[in-house]
């Protein structure tokens, strides 16, 4: 019963660091963005049946967030080399969990900003929220000791 804990402790406290991360990581695109002129940001374009599309094709954006995201993971062993999960059934549900987890913070987190009436990025979706934390898990999973 105590592993069980000690693993969801852990599983929290990773999540955690996650969240914190992403949202980092959206203020450090939102920055430069905002520096470059808008040249990093999404342009919309509105479509005749209401709905908006991108210039950039959404495989190439899931892929630069997947390389982000593992950016981010390799950076992460910088600050904390040491698995936070240190058996390996925990690393796999982390593996696992973490993603959808990452996921729905982003999509929570863009449904507010939308509230708020803000522009968001492809990065407060789900899908595109779940490659960056994917990309994150994956570095730390097979990097962190």
């Amino acid at each position: 019963m105590g592993i069980i804990i000690e693993v969801i402790i852990e599983i929290l406290v990773e999540l955690i660091l996650l969240s914190v991360g992403e949202f980092l990581i959206e203020a450090l695109i939102r920055g430069i963005s905002s520096i470059s002129g808008g040249l990093f940001m999404p342009t919309p374009t509105g479509n005749d049946d209401g709905t908006t599309s991108y210039k950039v094709p959404p495989l190439l954006a899931a892929t630069g967030y997947l390389i982000l995201g593992a950016a981010s993971g390799a950076l992460s062993l910088l600050v904390l080399p040491n698995a936070m999960i240190t058996n390996s059934s925990g690393q796999i549900a982390n593996l696992i969990v973490t993603p959808f987890v990452g996921g729905a913070v982003m999509e929570a987190w863009g449904r507010f900003l939308k509230n708020k009436e803000k522009q968001t990025l492809r990065l407060n979706s789900f899908l595109y929220g779940f490659v960056l934390s994917l990309g994150i898990v994956l570095v730390r999973y097979f990097f962190a000791h």
